[in-house]
Parts: structure tokens; C-alpha cells; sequence
């Protein structure tokens, strides 16, 4: 439905020429954008390759190799934490202790919101 509504507002045409006009605005030497996230940014090549491996839970995973000009792309300052009045806290959709039960989701079915279910059923 949303792809319908998008669709009858923006013609293929319009969408591509807004994705180059997006991907255009580096200075064309080595940028790169995600193309699913183009008006993010674009990221100069040294900042992404080669990459580094990092540990992530039981394996490795590549990282770009200047995470730091990265997030700085991605966040601007992001070492520097948001003004108290412009935080905002976010809940968890799956909270599991370890036995099989979503608590957030047993919360809401005993205020009537939905049906219980055990995660990963």
C-alpha cells in the first residue's frame, strides 16, 4: 500500500533523478554513499577501504577502516551527548529474561492490547 502511495506521488523517473542528484554531491574523487541511505552523506574512499575486522559476538565482522570519519558523516559530533531536553528514552519490543516469555509483550496482553506469544515461535 505505502509502495502505491509512493509510486502515484514520485514516477521512477523522478526517484532516479533525485538518487543521482544525492549521489552527485561529493566532489567525485573516490566518494562513496550507501545507496539505501544517500542523503546521509558520502564518505571519502580512505574512510572506508580498506576495511578492518572487528569482534562482534562469536566472529568478525569488516568495519570501515576510519570509524571515527564514519560516524562523524553518519552523526556529526557523536561523541557528545544530546542536551537532556533532546533525549529520548527507547523501549524495548522484546524484553526475554531467558525463559521463552517477551514480558513487554505479556504486559500488553494483560492490559488487553494483544494476544500473548513466546518468542521465537
Amino acid at each position: 500500500m505505502v509502495h502505491h502511495a509512493v509510486r502515484s506521488l514520485l514516477s521512477p523517473a523522478v526517484i532516479e533523478r533525485k538518487f543521482w542528484d544525492v549521489l552527485g554531491k561529493g566532489d567525485g574523487a573516490g566518494d562513496w554513499t550507501n545507496v539505501f541511505y544517500a542523503n546521509w552523506g558520502t564518505y571519502a574512499e580512505n574512510a572506508l577501504f580498506p576495511t578492518v575486522s572487528c569482534a562482534f559476538g562469536d566472529g568478525e565482522v569488516p568495519v570501515p577502516h576510519d570509524a571515527s570519519a564514519f560516524l562523524t558523516t553518519l552523526y556529526g559530533d557523536y561523541l557528545e551527548l544530546p542536551p537532556e531536553s533532546e533525549r529520548a528514552p527507547h523501549p524495548p519490543v522484546v524484553l526475554d529474561f531467558g525463559d521463552g516469555v517477551n514480558v513487554i509483550e505479556a504486559a500488553r496482553t494483560e492490559a488487553g492490547e494483544i494476544s500473548s506469544q513466546r518468542v521465537g515461535a
